[in-house]
């Protein structure tokens, strides 16, 4: 599995990678999911399935804002950007001010 093959692979493979990435760390593997999704915006459907396979704890919440502020994904899919919001709820990781009202709209 290599990191410029992700663009290729099917959401079961994706599905499969994510569930044996021991070792890799989350931000890399949120990194590897949003870009996949943001290929093939067809793709969104499969996202927060995939959102749920991380162990959110493990990753700094200063790095989600960030990634929330860059990805372009996120500009350019609304859908999306609710999508790990309420993953991100749902794991009850603490969402700076300008993501808790957002997710609040």
């Amino acid at each position: 599995f290599q990191y410029y093959e992700v663009d290729k692979k099917t959401a079961t493979e994706m599905e499969h990678f994510i569930g044996k990435s021991w070792g890799i760390p989350n931000q890399l593997v949120l990194r590897l999911i949003t870009r996949w999704v943001d290929y093939q915006p067809e793709r969104e459907e499969h996202f927060p399935n995939l959102l749920n396979s991380l162990n959110w704890s493990s990753i700094d919440p200063a790095f989600i804002d960030n990634h929330l502020d860059n990805e372009k994904l996120y500009k350019n899919s609304e859908d999306a950007l609710f999508a790990i919001l309420i993953v991100l709820e749902k794991n009850n990781v603490e969402l700076s001010p300008k993501y808790r009202a957002i997710s609040q709209e």
